[in-house]
Order: structure tokens, then sequence, then C-alpha cells
């Protein structure tokens, strides 16, 4: 994989060196999807990987902490009133 380019800006005409911002830029701003996702699979090992050890570490503290709360409810059956029509 290529290293991203960098170049040195020149100071627009009328402003100082200090005046013009950034000392590198990019030579483009677009993303290379293709390159991301490529570099994203060299490292799924790692992405892999921390995202077990943060599941695991989720897993325990949620089975495992106190409970701060309780809930509880009470279902009963509506009574109908009883009304006859003559």
């Amino acid at each position: 994989m290529s290293e991203i380019s960098q170049k040195q800006l020149n100071a627009p005409s009328g402003y100082t060196a200090s005046q013009a911002g950034p000392r590198y830029a990019y030579d483009n701003d677009e993303i290379d999807l293709f390159e991301l996702l490529l570099r994203l699979w060299d490292k799924k090992g790692l992405i892999l990987m921390v995202t077990l050890v943060t599941t695991l570490m989720a897993g325990i503290y949620a089975f495992t902490a106190k409970e701060q709360w309780t809930v509880k409810a009470y279902v009963s059956r509506q009574e109908w009133p009883r009304w006859t029509i003559t």
C-alpha cells in the first residue's frame, strides 16, 4: 500500500507563510473506498480481537453487576360490569 502523499503548500499572494494555514495538505480530498476497505481487511484480526474483548467485558459486567433497580408488575383480569339488558 502506498503512503498518503503530502505536498508543501505555497502561501497565496498577499499572505505571509504564517497566515497560509496548514503546512501540508493532501493531493486531493477524495477518499479511495477500495483502499480503505483493503486497509480494514488487513487489520481484520485486530478489529476482531478488540470486538471480542469488548463484548466479553460488557457481558461479564452485565451478568455480575449489582442490580440498582427492581421492577414488579402485577397483571390481573379486567372485571366487566354485570349489566343485563332486558
